[in-house]
């Protein structure tokens, strides 16, 4: 699946669910940055080992081998989850969302 790159952010009114491995300390941390970064709160969370079957209709990877972002139907992983994650804080973090090639 090709993401567009124009707009990193999600359509008006589409959840963003990040999931993450729940024992990976390098995925808490950035999963607390998120939180923290993200005042409106327009990003939910959910450990992808107590979401596997949400992950599985999504059509995500369920190996627990990367952070996936699921937004309306299509899911993201590796950096194009972390970029489009970080569209949806505040600024100045939005910002880096730019570095999407």
């Amino acid at each position: 699946q090709k993401p567009e790159r124009h707009n990193m952010r999600p359509p008006e009114g589409v959840e963003s669910w990040l999931m993450f491995d729940g024992v990976c300390n390098l995925c808490d941390g950035f999963v607390n940055f998120v939180a923290d970064h993200d005042s409106d709160r327009l990003v939910k969370f959910g450990a992808q080992q107590k979401h596997m079957e949400l992950l599985k209709r999504a059509g995500a990877p369920t190996d627990l081998s990367t952070l996936v972002l699921i937004q309306g139907d299509r899911h993201y992983v590796y950096s194009d989850a972390a970029l489009r994650t970080m569209a949806v804080l505040d600024w100045p973090w939005r910002g880096l969302a730019a570095f999407a090639l």
